[in-house]
């Protein structure tokens, strides 16, 4: 855990059901949150896989107060159609959320993350994207707590969400 750190900003950005929401939307909520696209051929896959596996650590108590969100950083090809599909593969509760290009930026400057399209010859989408692969831990006033690197053990993620909901 860090000590708690406001983020640079809020966004905007669609969810699975075309709705806009922001950071704000899941106020009085924790937030768990990865930058990723679907798009992606193993980083993304694993860490979701992590994160799935950490809310179901969680008592039942404590699972309702979080949020895990999924952010695309391939807007391009992330429709709220294709991140409904790819999140339902990872946990019931997990929401993808995408916008325009200047908006996911935007979501990604708020949580420091870093991503840049990468073209590929001979990969048929031709591109793929660089990014970061650490997890966010945000508290219910939209506070970073946490940054969790990739292949971190999902029961050290469980075991700092009930930290933080235990305190709060």
């Amino acid at each position: 855990m860090v000590s708690p750190v406001p983020l640079k900003g809020d966004f905007s950005l669609l969810d699975e059901d075309g709705q806009r929401v922001s950071l704000a939307t899941y106020r009085g909520r924790a937030v768990l949150a990865y930058f990723g696209y679907t798009f992606c051929p193993d980083v993304c896959p694993t860490n979701l896989g992590a994160m799935s596996s950490a809310l179901a650590l969680l008592p039942e108590a404590v699972a309702g107060r979080i949020q895990p969100l999924f952010v695309t950083v391939d807007p391009e090809r992330d429709t709220v159609a294709q991140l409904r599909d790819y999140t339902a593969s990872f946990h019931d509760r997990l929401v993808g959320l995408t916008g325009t290009a200047a908006e996911v930026a935007q979501a990604a400057r708020a949580f420091g993350v870093y991503y840049a399209r990468v073209e590929e010859q001979g990969n048929p989408d031709g591109y793929l994207m660089d990014h970061g692969s650490s997890t966010y831990l945000v508290d219910g006033q939209g506070r970073l707590i946490s940054i969790f690197p990739h292949n971190t053990d999902p029961k050290v993620m469980a075991d700092a969400i009930i930290e933080l909901l235990k305190t709060r």
